[in-house]
């Protein structure tokens, strides 16, 4: 009995260290990936690595696409009240994609924006729901290379988003965040004088990560 009731106590001590980082005047800072096929072209934390060939009816063997990724959304925020917080993420992905055949092509494309949030925190009993909304500014650089030459494209990049989530208490400063929500981006180009090319996306998605709470 003495057991369970200092392990409840313990838990309960360590929850509310974690709830009192929430308060105003507090620094939180985080890593975190998306699970968002629409805006990055990734799984879970697009950290992949992957390849494939194909065989004809001769058996010869043929090449097909390798292809190589990440996305990382660094970010940090500050509590300008308790319980809401106002931050930047940073939003960095890469992908290449050697697509193998004649040509010989090789794709890369990097994305990097910066982008505003703001959370609001509603502690209850264990865990702590929050909400978000975001939208931000950034570039898209795309690279194309084939036997024939090199052609390279930059979009600018605007984006906003929503959604919900769960803070899970992991210390007595540490969270493991877990957040579902929708996300819109719009890549345009000019490409050639009063010529706008637009491409324009729109998905759900989830993003996963740790978020350390501290004081300066």
């Amino acid at each position: 009995m003495k057991k369970i009731l200092f392990l409840f106590i313990f838990s309960t001590f360590t929850v509310a260290i974690s709830i009192a980082q929430m308060e105003k005047g507090r620094i939180m800072t985080g890593m975190a990936s998306s699970l968002n096929r629409e805006n990055f072209d990734s799984d879970f934390a697009n950290l992949s690595f992957s390849g494939s060939k194909s065989v004809s009816p001769s058996g010869d063997e043929t090449e097909g696409t390798k292809t190589t990724g990440f996305n990382l959304i660094p970010s940090a925020g500050y509590f300008i009240i308790d319980n809401l917080a106002a931050g930047l993420n940073l939003l960095v992905s890469y992908n290449k994609y050697d697509l193998g055949g004649s040509l010989e092509q090789k794709n890369t494309h990097l994305h990097l924006s910066a982008v505003p949030f703001v959370r609001y925190y509603y502690p209850v009993g264990k865990i702590c729901p929050f909400a978000e909304v975001s939208a931000g500014i950034g570039t898209s650089m795309q690279k194309s290379v084939t036997t024939h030459g090199e052609n390279k494209y930059t979009w600018a990049v605007t984006s906003f988003g929503g959604g919900a989530g769960v803070a899970l208490p992991v210390g007595s400063r540490v969270t493991f965040d877990i957040m579902a929500g929708y996300s819109w981006i719009c890549y345009k180009r000019e490409v050639q004088e009063d010529v706008i090319v637009k491409d324009m996306r729109g998905s759900f998605g989830l993003k996963m990560g740790f978020m350390v709470y501290f004081e300066l």
